[in-house]
């Protein structure tokens, strides 16, 4: 059952992609070869796997969504505080309050200096942000192209079983031809590869990056939020080096030959 939806997962997502073939009648599936049947369940387990990789890597994505608004907040209300320092030292000039304009002078460069760093700190989130979505995409992209592996070696089954006595007898079924099936699965392959590539770059940007200090927040401002790192989650299985990454980097799916 959980295969399933899985496979009603894929393809809601498939009506933006390659033209998927129609799925093959279980009644053409029940004997496969041992080889077949071997490489079928293979196929599967790895289809189960990701999902689980999948609600990880949302657990991390939703922590991140929740710092990135807290530094954005901060962000915003430290530069409000920038903008009322800068008119009050304007008024003090007016004035010629030479005292007034000593402490204002002095307090606007601190809070210049705050809203360079909160602003560095959303950057570095947001850049976070971007990171783990290039990861979740990639994650898609696995499962599609191993539903596409999948459909394959159920084409191949079905095609052997069509060319036996008994599946010769069996009524109701069009002949199973693998080779729209190869195509599929060829062409998820070229859009995996190309996000393999896409997460690969956005990953190697994200750690080239300086992770900002906090901001030593005043005592009456709520503590800085915790910044969160996409680097920690772990990386899917079954995917081709898309880049230097503490986690071991994806790979794209080796073709599967009829």
């Amino acid at each position: 059952m959980r295969l399933i939806a899985l496979l009603s997962l894929v393809l809601f997502a498939a009506a933006c992609g390659p033209t998927m073939p129609d799925r093959i009648h279980p009644e053409l599936l029940e004997k496969p070869s041992d080889e077949l049947a071997d490489r079928l369940e293979m196929v599967e387990r790895e289809i189960i796997l990701i999902p689980d990789q999948k609600e990880k890597l949302g657990e991390k994505m939703l922590a991140t969504k929740v710092t990135l608004k807290a530094a954005e907040k901060a962000l915003a209300q430290a530069t409000e505080e920038q903008k009322s320092l800068k008119a009050a030292l304007s008024e003090a000039n007016k004035a010629k309050d030479q005292a007034k304009i000593d402490q204002l002078t002095q307090e606007l460069a601190q809070k210049d200096q705050e809203v360079a760093q909160r602003a560095a700190i959303r950057d570095y989130q947001a850049e976070a942000q971007k990171t783990q979505q290039a990861k979740l995409d990639l994650l898609n992209a696995q499962l599609s192209a191993k539903v596409a592996e999948q459909m394959l070696v159920q084409a191949q089954i079905a095609q052997e079983f069509q060319a036996t006595e008994e599946g010769q007898a069996m009524k109701g079924h069009e002949p199973i031809n693998p080779e729209p099936f190869q195509k599929y699965l060829e062409a998820v392959q070229k859009k995996l590869a190309e996000q393999v590539k896409k997460t690969g770059e956005q990953a190697a940007h994200f750690e080239s990056l300086t992770q900002p200090e906090p901001v030593a927040a005043p005592t009456t401002e709520a503590p800085a939020a915790t910044q969160a790192s996409p680097m920690e989650e772990p990386a899917p299985e079954a995917a081709t080096q898309a880049a230097s990454m503490e986690e071991p980097a994806p790979e794209a799916a080796t073709p599967a030959t009829p």
